[in-house]
């Protein structure tokens, strides 16, 4: 059977992602030979700059958050259906909660058998843990109330972490999509933690971090998704990289890095989202996934003063007025494809869904027209509006047929009483 679909697999790619892919798998085995022995760093920090955001300046009440990083300072964390998963004070980054097995932590990560559930539980549950927006929300946390509880716990968190998991070594090394969302999460922990006393002796002057900076983006550059899978996976990388050029401009290569994942971020953004404003991959869970993603990175790009990301945000403006569009009497959008629970940057409570993220950015970013249903306020939203002000209302039309992703609604009443049908086409 898995021979059959790896047959099947390789008949529908083209010569060109073959012979891609075959690359990729000998720089795999290239590395293997250097995987243990990274450089010190030092002697490419031409010079270092405070990725510092004044944001505790400005005050915002959000209980949620709170609530939910006292629940993870006890060590509790929702995590797929197990709600909570029990983490401790320092998680174990590579056991599956939920069947209990632990993969190695030393084993080359190409040659990690991630898809084993015998040999390394459901990697799922690892690897959402290692994207760190648990951590981000802890950060959040503090930039709101001040509490030191919150930084120590995220200096702890991030300190193992970083010793726990060297260059290449162990399952968080083996997919680039887990990389770059761990980026963004570090420049949005950064950020928040700005005005934290401990901050630079945990990111700017922490050789752990600025290695694990390095060789994170290293690992990107060289081994970003190609062909005809990398998708939401491909944004993830880029938005991940120039989140990090942004945030942390302290490498030779940072200017060329940073360049490149804009300039590619925005040619995936208009390819991956239809001029109706939907995801390409039809999937709605993945279509607030992507505006997280790129919204996160947009923010941080204003936040660092670089240039707007402006074919970014013409893309997420477009879909936010697609899920506005898209959503039922009750606020709930259609659901059709794969949804796997992805965030793309974690800032309020994990019960805060994507759908509240995408009205409430898109409303601060771009206006709301006069029929959006009511957004309720976000911590990203609030943050959209303090770096980029308030953007006044639209006047946008409401529409019931997408004609790129083959999609017409058809809908009467309201309310209680509304009755709303999605027609597939596509």
């Amino acid at each position: 059977m898995k021979l059959r679909w790896y047959l099947q697999r390789v008949g529908r790619m083209s010569a060109g992602e073959i012979a891609s892919r075959f690359g990729v798998a000998i720089r795999h085995r290239h590395w293997a030979s250097a995987w243990r022995r990274p450089d010190g760093l030092r002697s490419v920090l031409p010079g270092r700059r405070e990725a510092a955001v004044a944001l505790a300046r400005h005050p915002v009440t959000m209980p949620a958050v709170i609530a939910a990083a006292d629940d993870l300072l006890a060590g509790r964390w929702p995590l797929f259906h197990l709600r909570p998963a029990s983490m401790g004070e320092i998680p174990d980054w590579f056991r599956d909660p939920a069947s209990g097995i632990t993969s190695d932590a030393k084993t080359y990560a190409f040659d990690v058998p991630y898809r084993d559930e015998a040999v390394v539980g459901n990697a799922k549950y690892a690897w959402e843990l290692s994207r760190h927006q648990a951590i981000t929300m802890l950060a959040a946390a503090w930039w709101l109330g001040g509490d030191e509880r919150y930084a120590d716990r995220v200096r702890a968190q991030l300190s193992d972490w970083w010793a726990e998991n060297p260059f290449l070594c162990g399952m968080h090394w083996t997919s680039g999509i887990e990389i770059g969302l761990r980026l963004i999460s570090w420049a949005w922990i950064r950020a928040l933690l700005a005005e934290w006393p401990g901050v630079r002796a945990l990111f700017d002057d922490n050789d752990a971090f600025v290695r694990q900076l390095y060789h994170h983006q290293l690992y990107l550059r060289r081994l970003h998704s190609t062909g005809s899978s990398a998708n939401n996976h491909l944004i993830a990388e880029l938005a991940g990289m120039a989140a990090a050029c942004a945030a942390f401009p302290w490498f030779r290569e940072s200017e060329a890095w940073g360049a490149w994942a804009r300039d590619s971020l925005a040619g995936q953004a208009e390819a991956q989202t239809h001029g109706d404003g939907t995801n390409r991959e039809q999937a709605s869970g993945y279509h607030g996934f992507v505006f997280e993603m790129l919204a996160g990175t947009a923010l941080l790009a204003r936040l660092a003063d670089q240039p707007a990301l402006d074919r970014v945000e013409v893309a997420m403006r477009r879909m936010g007025d697609a899920l506005a569009s898209s959503l039922d009497a009750a606020g709930r959008p259609p659901r059709f494809g794969d949804e796997d629970d992805g965030r793309g940057v974690l800032l309020d409570a994990p019960e805060t869904s994507a759908t509240a993220t995408v009205l409430d950015v898109a409303s601060a970013l771009f206006g709301a027209a006069p029929w959006w249903p009511h957004a309720a306020p976000t911590l990203l939203g609030t943050v959209a509006r303090l770096v980029c002000g308030a953007a006044p209302p639209r006047d946008v039309a409401r529409v019931d047929h997408f004609p790129d992703a083959g999609m017409t609604l058809l809908r009467t009443g309201s309310g209680s009483d509304e009755v709303y049908v999605r027609c597939d086409a596509g």
